[in-house]
């Protein structure tokens, strides 16, 4: 019998990712749509999701016709680097950023109950 703690599979432990959807990066679907520009859309389901089937390539075709509409946005996307290897561009001013009134009002708050005596951390 081994000593220590057992592996639980052959990745050593590594359990297999429970997400069920996956968002391309912006420069796979530059890839798509230029391929599909000179090619068929069969082949370019045949190239990049011959994974799929059934109803999945239905939705993956609708939205390959939907990435070719967005084809100017992801050719200026995917100038930069940094912008080609995000999934998401959100506008400015959507993110979690407080604005630094509001930071300062939290930290007097949370100060305020430290000199109670009240354990806080932010």
């Amino acid at each position: 019998m081994t000593r220590g703690r057992q592996k639980l599979g052959e990745t050593g432990g590594i359990r297999a990712s429970k997400n069920k959807r996956s968002v391309s990066t912006h420069q796979f679907r530059l890839d798509v749509v230029l391929f599909f520009i000179v090619k068929s859309m069969g082949s370019t389901l045949d190239k990049f999701f011959s994974y799929l089937y059934g109803s999945q390539l239905q939705t993956k075709r609708t939205s390959i016709y939907l990435c070719r509409k967005q084809n100017d946005m992801l050719l200026q996307l995917c100038n930069s680097l940094s912008l080609a290897k995000l999934r998401k561009i959100r506008a400015v001013g959507t993110g979690s950023i407080l604005p630094a009134d509001a930071a300062v009002h939290i930290a007097k708050w949370v100060n305020a109950y430290r000199t109670q005596g009240i354990p806080v951390s932010f």
